[in-house]
């Protein structure tokens, strides 16, 4: 099962079929490997999301695999980030706070600390 997040994590689309595409010079959309990609095509819900923001309207997307998603997950209302899906800025705070949570966020995104993690660190 894959889930398609937008730059915020937020989870645009939830399907069983995701493939990475590029469209070709004849306008034709494949498939194709991750590296040469333009979008995420849910095969589910007929929707093609960009990788890579353009303009001012589209955001970039992101695919993630997962095992499962619980019932009353609804896209478009839940977010997902470390594995954990949740609603609201509180609740990831809340799960973020703990320092389990803190250490699975670092090494998750290799080492990195990003804005939101440094936030979190100075409450």
């Amino acid at each position: 099962m894959y889930l398609i997040l937008n730059s915020e994590y937020k989870v645009m689309d939830i399907c069983e079929v995701a493939k990475y595409v590029r469209r070709q010079s004849n306008g034709i959309v494949v498939s194709c490997p991750q590296d040469d990609a333009e979008a995420i095509y849910s095969d589910d819900s007929n929707t093609f999301y960009p990788i890579e923001r353009t303009g001012f309207v589209a955001e970039g997307h992101t695919l993630v695999q997962v095992d499962s998603v619980p019932d009353g997950v609804v896209a478009g209302y839940y977010y997902y980030r470390n594995g954990e899906f949740y609603t609201s800025d509180r609740e990831l705070d809340k799960l973020s706070k703990s320092p389990e949570k803190v250490k699975e966020t670092v090494d998750a995104q290799g080492g990195i600390i990003d804005d939101l993690l440094v936030t979190i660190l100075e409450a």
